[in-house]
């Protein structure tokens, strides 16, 4: 009996090791946002969040991809930016955000706050940002391979003569893992995460642009007199 158990005992041992092995962290998952201004001139950018995940796929799986991420974007505080709001009453609070339809078609999402998040700089920053999958499985292979955006957010200069950089904070990162990943979420943590911040440029002064364009009429008037 007492040899049985032991058995038992053994077996157990190697089961709980193999899952320890299994539930390894693996992977990276690159983040990086893409800036573009709305209009020349305006000073508010739409910033594309994208997401590249490698490593995590297994062959013939069909795993691999983000399942959950959370984010909040932030100032540095140089120049101080704020994200747009959602819209006017309740939605003030609210950072103006469009998800891409590769996340809404498979997963919940949640719409960030419009806060000054700590340490507080004076600013509006996008706070609470999430998409999760509630076990649908129905987009595994979101992000895996090749950079994809999540979703767009809005910022507008405080001072659109001044330059400001915004930084992506990921948290609750995980990916689809259909082998080492358990029933019933069935997800496994990246062993990297890395994260670009991103420049949101000055726009330039109009007095500048005055002096330059007055050089170039100046500069035309003396090659036709010559």
């Amino acid at each position: 009996m007492k040899k049985f158990a032991s058995m038992l005992l053994a077996g157990a041992a190697i089961a709980v090791s193999a899952a320890s092995i299994q539930a390894a962290p693996k992977g990276t998952l690159d983040l990086r946002m893409n800036v573009t201004e709305t209009s020349a001139g305006s000073g508010v950018y739409d910033v594309q969040i994208q997401g590249r995940a490698t490593g995590t796929a297994n062959a013939g799986q069909g795993d691999g991809g983000l399942s959950d991420l959370q984010f909040n974007i932030t100032s540095n505080g140089t120049g101080k930016v704020n994200a747009v709001a959602a819209g006017v009453g309740p939605l003030a609070g609210k950072s103006k955000i469009t998800w891409d339809p590769a996340v809404t078609g498979g997963f919940s999402t949640v719409n960030p706050n419009r806060s000054d998040a700590a340490p507080a700089d004076g600013d509006s920053d996008v706070v609470g940002g999430a998409f999760f999958d509630s076990n649908n499985f129905t987009k595994t292979d979101l992000a895996v391979g090749a950079f994809q955006t999540l979703a767009t957010v809005q910022f507008q200069l405080t001072n659109p003569n001044v330059e400001e950089t915004i930084h992506l904070s990921p948290s609750n990162v995980q990916y689809y893992d259909f082998i080492a990943g358990t029933s019933p979420n069935f997800r496994g943590t990246f062993a990297t995460i890395n994260s670009t911040d991103a420049l949101l440029p000055a726009v330039p002064e109009p007095a500048t642009l005055s002096l330059v364009g007055l050089g170039m009429l100046s500069l035309a008037a003396r090659r036709r007199r010559a």
